[in-house]
Parts: C-alpha cells; structure tokens; sequence
C-alpha cells in the first residue's frame, strides 16, 4: 500500500512538473534557487551573483491619469545575464525593485538628491553589485522582471540616459494597454 501511495505521489509530482508553469534555466553554478513568492503568480529566486552593469534611473512623463514615476533598470550583459534564472531567453533589462530607495543605497548621495528631488530627470552609472534575488511575474499577459540588489562595490557616472528612458522601461515593463 505504501509503494502504490509512493509511486502516486512521484507521478503527481512529476505531472506537476511537467504541465502548467513556466520551465525556468538556473545558473550552472547553482548560485540560485527558487523560492516561494507571496503570490504564486509571481517567481522568486534567491542567490548570490556578482554583476557589471549600467543602472538607468528616469522620470516617466506625467499625464492626466498617470503621475510621473521614478523607475530603475538595471541592463546587463549577456554574461551577467549567464548568471541570473532566465525563462526562454534572457531578459537585458531588469526592473529593480522600490526605485526610490535603490537610488538611495545605489548613487552617490548628491545624484541621488538630485534625482529624488526631480532637478535630474534621467541619469545612468556604471555599477559592479550583488545581485541577490531575481523575481518574475505577469501583469496584464505581459512578463515583467526584476532584482532586488545587496552589496554596491563600484558606481561610476555615465550623465544623462543615452537611449530613451521610456523605451527601456517600456521593454522591462511592457505595462497594461501597449
């Protein structure tokens, strides 16, 4: 009777496995696992992954049903993407997550007044971090991904956003209606 019940539930296990949700790619080195989410449409994965990149901060324009809203990406290469979960391929293009307080930890304390106090509209910096928790969603039948960071070791200024910021937002995001 044990053997039958054993044998049902590595079958429904692996049925469940099989069917439904996303297949996910973690990183040859193990540097992160899934874990649980508060939502279950929502996929967190927890690690540890040192990573170049260039951190992308901006105002989104404000219009009569929508106020302006400070946004933070992250672009990665495609090595630092090898480091990161990935669904399919590779998202360059990550949200991080509570703009505000990533611009608080993340730039020099007088970029990060200015950006907050909205006399710098858009800005970019090169950035070597730890990347410690990858999240991926959908919102309105669209993925949205996003890193929550930790560790800061280097920030350089770049200026201004050279690319439209809204376009990049709108890549990360890819928001309801467009």
């Amino acid at each position: 009777m044990i053997g039958i019940g054993l044998g049902i539930s590595l079958l429904w296990g692996f049925a469940a496995s099989q069917a439904g949700g996303p297949q996910w790619t973690l990183p040859a080195d193990g540097s992160f696992a899934k874990r649980s989410a508060a939502a279950e449409d929502i996929a967190r994965f927890e690690g540890q992954a040192r990573v170049a990149a260039v951190a992308h901060f901006g105002w989104t324009t404000e219009s009569e049903s929508e106020p302006a809203q400070l946004f933070a990406v992250l672009q990665l290469n495609a090595e630092a993407l090898n480091r990161l979960p990935r669904l399919g391929s590779p998202a360059p293009i990550l949200l991080m997550i509570e703009s505000e307080q990533a611009a608080r930890r993340l730039l020099p304390e007088d970029s990060a007044k200015k950006l907050l106090e909205r006399s710098l509209e858009t800005g970019s910096w090169k950035v070597e971090l730890d990347i410690e928790a990858y999240l991926s969603g959908v919102d309105c039948d669209r993925r949205w991904h996003a890193v929550e960071f930790g560790r800061v070791f280097s920030v350089v200024a770049m200026g201004t956003a050279d690319v439209a910021f809204e376009e990049q937002v709108a890549t990360a995001v890819k928001g309801c209606g467009g």
